[in-house]
């Protein structure tokens, strides 16, 4: 122990590695730094990463860097960087942490990189987060992580002792998905435990567990979109399984992302060819999957030529299955051009969605819905709702909306 203090407090710069963000410890074994915690009353966060790993290298750049995160990291954790794959130039310690890797990966269910491990001022692991994590959700978990009720291993625990808590249960499965420890089980003695899909809270947790078609709960969007839609309100359901569809199968076939923005590859897909090669995939639903395609990818495209009748005839076909939100994404891309639109198209387009608006707290949807009315003749209600939110929009000094706000006042076209 003497040795393990000398080396702690009086040999600090083979313990910090320098630079701004994260202070991650070094020249540390296992036992020493369980030590430091203990002494420091720190949790410990362990950075588990590979060689190969794209994304560990994106933390590293732009997520441990940070400066809020480091300042959040410094007085909370005790930080070390542990490499989960061999090193043909590693020295004795780093054997030795290489060792104690292929324990923690057994023993901790360590199937993706990165993985940050987190374990108690004891040492007891409590928590683990697996992928990239951006500065603000990487934040939010440094933030809660050290509280009991955010930690998977905690919770799993006191479940264990109390199976028959459903509160106990619906948290469990709150964390699990962050810790990627989701089992099929949970949900489904949880909804058993509680009457199924009976309740705001049960829909929502169906949408809050589905972010894939390979999620367990993802059928569920179909097969019970009625129960959800009843509590969540029309098209909720249909909204999360096309939103997920969309982002799976079109999302990099018909753009790429880049640093500056979305680019579409090609303004003239081949929507037969795209269709085949899905239709043995989703045969029941193929039809309503490529009309929500093609409709999107016309907003995105700025196709308006197109956009204008795909969105008639969709808002036709699919008149009880589109969500608020969705309803304010079409207006929206209209609303931008709106000098261009035919002004009784403007107006059937705000009949169909002014009730989403009317409700809506974003303040471009309000800045929408202010462009909408004063297209349709609505100049007073039109004036009054920009006056209302104009001062609330995003980086005003850079939008246009100062000036439609002038040529209102003065009653001249946008």
């Amino acid at each position: 122990m003497k040795n393990i203090l000398f080396i702690i407090f009086l040999l600090p710069n083979l313990i910090f590695a320098q630079g701004k963000g994260i202070q991650f410890v070094e020249g540390l074994n296992w036992q020493q730094v369980k030590a430091k915690a203990k002494i420091e009353n720190k949790f410990i966060m362990i950075d588990c990463y590979t060689s190969w790993c794209g994304p560990c290298k994106v933390m590293d750049a732009s997520v441990f860097p940070n400066d809020t995160i480091g300042q959040i990291a410094n007085e909370k954790f005790v930080a070390l960087k542990v490499q989960f794959d061999e090193d043909e130039n590693a020295g004795k310690l780093k054997k030795e942490w290489f060792q104690l890797s292929k324990k923690f990966e057994k023993q901790f269910n360590v199937t993706g990189y990165p993985c940050i491990l987190f374990f108690n001022p004891d040492g007891e692991i409590v928590h683990k987060i697996i992928g990239l994590r951006r500065v603000p959700g990487f934040k939010k978990t440094l933030e809660t992580v050290t509280d009991p009720s955010f930690q998977y291993y905690s919770t799993l625990e006191k479940y264990n002792k109390d199976p028959d808590n459903s509160e106990l249960l619906y948290q469990l499965i709150q964390v699990s998905k962050d810790a990627d420890e989701l089992r099929k089980e949970y949900i489904q003695n949880y909804l058993a435990k509680t009457g199924g899909i009976n309740s705001e809270r049960n829909a929502q947790l169906l949408i809050d567990m589905t972010h894939s078609s390979k999620d367990q709960t993802f059928p569920s969007l179909t097969k019970d979109s009625l129960k959800i839609n009843h509590f969540l309100g029309e098209g909720k359901a249909e909204e999360q399984y096309r939103g997920i569809i969309y982002f799976e199968e079109f999302q990099n076939t018909l753009g790429r992302n880049s640093a500056m923005g979305y680019y579409i590859n090609d303004p003239n897909p081949d929507w037969k060819n795209i269709q085949d090669s899905l239709v043995k995939k989703y045969p029941e639903r193929i039809e309503e999957i490529m009309d929500y395609a093609k409709l999107n990818f016309y907003r995105i495209a700025h196709q308006w030529d197109k956009y204008l009748p795909t969105l008639t005839i969709y808002r036709e076909k699919y008149k009880n299955s589109i969500s608020d939100k969705m309803k304010l994404e079409y207006i929206g891309a209209i609303a931008v051009e709106s000098k261009d639109v035919d002004q009784h198209y403007l107006k059937s387009l705000l009949d169909w969605g002014e009730d989403a608006l009317k409700v809506s707290n974003n303040p471009m949807d309000q800045m929408n819905y202010s462009v909408l009315l004063y297209q349709t003749g609505k100049n007073g209600e039109a004036l009054e709702v920009m006056k209302q939110n104009i001062d609330h929009v995003p980086d005003l000094k850079y939008s246009v909306y100062p000036e439609y706000l002038q040529k209102m006042q003065l009653g001249e076209k946008l």
